[in-house]
């Protein structure tokens, strides 16, 4: 079922016109884009991504290393291999050392950098950007803030468009949301979106992990009350515990809206929306 929601990671736009009532003003847009590119940017300082690659480089080849001493070690045994092959034991072992440190480092990096009182500054200017463009468009203060899963699309030279890669194919995205003349909203910088409570056939909750990117809660997804529901993985990506899958049909269109598990406190407020039990 094709997600209601998608980002298009060519023309770096949302995507799914039909949902959307309201659009931002263009300054407003252009101003709270200067502001997370200066977040971005001020990142990216701390570990450009020339680090990451390397990293990944280093891990992946000492993989490759350990991966031909195994299946030579399968079959002819561990001792057979070790004699003829110990350097590529010794090389696959010392590369994976050095590209775990290594991340080890950048996420060392990166941690100081989002606690500098700058980053902070910053991150207070592009909030406050985004709450005057959130009035501008007539979002209520009651809205509630809610994750919300993404697709991320890209768009092949043959023109054929497929998810942005094979394993991460969402974007953790943090929306207002809330009812009204018989339709949900759904608020972000980007405009609002309106889903019509007659078009939702069904919401049923999925017990499986899903992949994606971006962390918008307050928090380590380590401690408190994300401990055991969302968890980091050494790409930086996370894996949620279990989603919410609300089905629409919108202009005879199956489409789906992905909520991650942790937000079902939310999802119940919502009087036009029956949880399964």
């Amino acid at each position: 079922m094709k997600n209601a929601f998608v980002f298009d990671i060519n023309n770096g736009e949302v995507t799914e016109e039909k949902f959307f009532v309201k659009r931002p003003a263009a300054q407003s847009k252009s101003k709270i884009d200067g502001a997370q590119d200066e977040i971005y940017g001020f990142r990216k300082k701390a570990a450009p991504a020339w680090i990451h690659a390397v990293a990944w480089v280093i891990l992946g080849i000492g993989f490759v290393f350990l991966e031909s001493f195994t299946s030579e070690a399968i079959d002819s045994g561990f001792y057979s291999a070790y004699s003829s092959l110990y350097y590529f034991f010794y090389i696959g072992v010392a590369l994976l050392v050095m590209g775990v440190a290594l991340r080890i480092v950048i996420t060392v990096k990166m941690r100081k950098a989002d606690s500098d009182p700058v980053i902070g500054e910053m991150l207070k200017r592009a909030d406050d950007l985004t709450l005057k463009c959130l009035e501008e468009m007539g979002v209520p203060e009651t809205a509630q803030k809610t994750d919300v899963l993404m697709s991320l699309q890209k768009t092949s030279k043959s023109g054929k468009i497929k998810p942005y890669t094979a394993y991460f194919k969402y974007l953790n995205c943090e929306m207002r949301v809330y009812e009204g003349n018989g339709n949900i909203y759904f608020a972000d910088t980007d405009g609002v979106r309106a889903v019509s409570l007659g078009s939702i056939t069904s919401v049923v909750k999925v017990d499986k992990k899903i992949a994606c990117f971006g962390w918008n809660k307050v928090g380590d997804v380590k401690n408190g009350k994300w401990s055991g529901l969302v968890k980091q993985t050494s790409a930086g990506a996370y894996k949620i515990k279990g989603y919410y899958s609300v089905a629409l049909n919108a202009d005879d269109e199956p489409r789906e809206i992905i909520f991650p598990a942790y937000e079902k406190d939310i999802l119940e407020t919502l009087h036009g929306l029956a949880l399964p039990q």
